[in-house]
């Protein structure tokens, strides 16, 4: 774990969610702990050039600010529609009806792979459902583990290592050996995910 996520509400009431970096068993200062709070800071350049891409726009939390506390920790803000986390919202749902989101969310996954994503942590709890005026939707918040295609195929080529984060529960099997090979990482583990 490299974050703690809470809900809470700006001076003029708008609801945010608000992410701090606080990574596990990393001391401050130390080689791993530096990595992992760029890629925070990667996660949030990659959602921001994702809100401005017209496949994603709508499926991308948007980002309002992204800043350090008093105590030099870094935190991000993304707007929060009001949702339920998906877990929270199949056990509720008839067959049919859960059917439906879950298609929302292959759609959304595709938009992601069309546009040259791989999300690699695909689980309930990074996906909201908005069901609001009529309208369901699938909207994601946690961009820590999406990877460029690109990048993967790069690092490939150049034989480098790539940090890559998954939830054993949801993740592929291929996601959950130690080290990963990249050569096996695809589309397709989104793909397992899903299902």
């Amino acid at each position: 774990a490299s974050c703690v996520a809470y809900r809470a509400v700006t001076e003029k009431g708008i609801p945010i969610k608000l992410k701090q970096f606080c990574p596990e068993n990393l001391e401050p200062g130390s080689v791993a702990y530096v990595q992992a709070e760029e890629r925070f800071y990667a996660a949030y350049r990659q959602q921001l050039s994702m809100l401005g891409d017209p496949m994603l726009t709508n499926i991308t939390s948007g980002l309002l600010s992204l800043y350090r506390d008093s105590s030099d920790r870094p935190w991000s803000a993304v707007s929060d529609s009001r949702g339920k986390t998906l877990d929270r919202v199949l056990t509720a749902l008839p067959l049919n009806a859960a059917f439906r989101i879950l298609k929302q969310l292959a759609e959304s996954i595709r938009a992601y792979h069309d546009a040259g994503w791989l999300l690699l942590d695909i689980k309930p709890e990074n996906i909201l459902v908005i069901d609001s005026a009529g309208i369901t939707g699938v909207n994601f918040f946690d961009f820590d583990s999406f990877l460029r295609v690109q990048d993967l195929q790069d690092a490939i080529h150049d034989r480098k290592k790539l940090m890559i984060s998954s939830s054993p529960v949801f993740s592929a099997p291929e996601l959950q050996r130690a080290p990963v090979d990249l050569n096996t990482v695809s589309y397709a583990c989104d793909l397992y995910s899903l299902g």
